[in-house]
């Protein structure tokens, strides 16, 4: 959603950090198996619930990772 990536960015600014961010709208699976500029300290992903690519993109969301790094997935509830 382009109004969500909207609102990190002024987010990200208005903390400070939006030098230090990188915000990437696209298909996690897909994005984070190319060289996207990692290692990341923190990888926030909100993917759609329910999909059958989540185990993908948490393995590639690993594999951009730095040591020490976290993973923030979102999930539906249920």
């Amino acid at each position: 959603d382009a109004r969500a990536v909207a609102l990190i960015a002024a987010n990200a600014a208005r903390c400070g950090v939006a030098d230090r961010c990188m915000i990437v709208r696209a298909n996690a699976v897909g994005a984070l198996a190319d060289d996207i500029g990692g290692p990341f300290d923190v990888v926030l992903a909100d993917p759609p619930y329910d999909v059958p690519w989540i185990a993908d993109a948490l393995a590639a969301a690993a594999r951009q990772l730095a040591p020490g790094g976290v993973i923030v997935l979102e999930h539906a509830w249920r």
